[in-house]
């Protein structure tokens, strides 16, 4: 029976993936294991992981694309589609998208959502950031 957050939320690696002085891969629970998926969900492009090609943030779309407002918005929907797609620990609470020159910066507010409650408007813990630049 788990007892904590972090029993609740699983154990796992994050990445980047790196090595403890000689020991293996780091690893972590809780709010920071939930972070990292996120960060890898943002982060990934479309076919880049040859066993699972669907898998992507879509940011990739938005590179090299005009910064009109509809691209915005589908840069929004794109993020917060993703993350409810990929990752059910998290639940985005709101998505801004931004240009910045010639760049976009999309900021995702998420919470940590308990996994017995997925259905629940309820937050466990949270709000945090992510920021993926294009």
């Amino acid at each position: 029976m788990a007892n904590t957050v972090r029993d609740l939320l699983g154990n796992g690696l994050i990445t980047p993936l790196r090595r403890l002085a000689g020991l293996d891969f780091v690893s972590a629970s809780g709010e920071l294991l939930v972070r990292s998926a996120v960060q890898q969900i943002m982060k990934t492009e479309r076919g880049q992981m040859p066993w699972r090609p669907s898998f992507s943030g879509g940011m990739e779309r938005f590179r090299n694309r005009s910064m009109a407002a509809t691209a915005l918005e589908e840069a929004e929907a794109q993020a917060m589609g993703s993350i409810g797609a990929y990752e059910p620990r998290a639940r985005v609470l709101g998505v801004k998208a931004e240009r910045l020159k010639t760049m976009m910066r999309v900021q995702i507010a998420w919470g940590v959502v308990p996994p017995e409650s997925q259905e629940s408007t309820s937050v466990l813990l949270g709000p945090f950031t992510t920021e993926v630049t294009i």
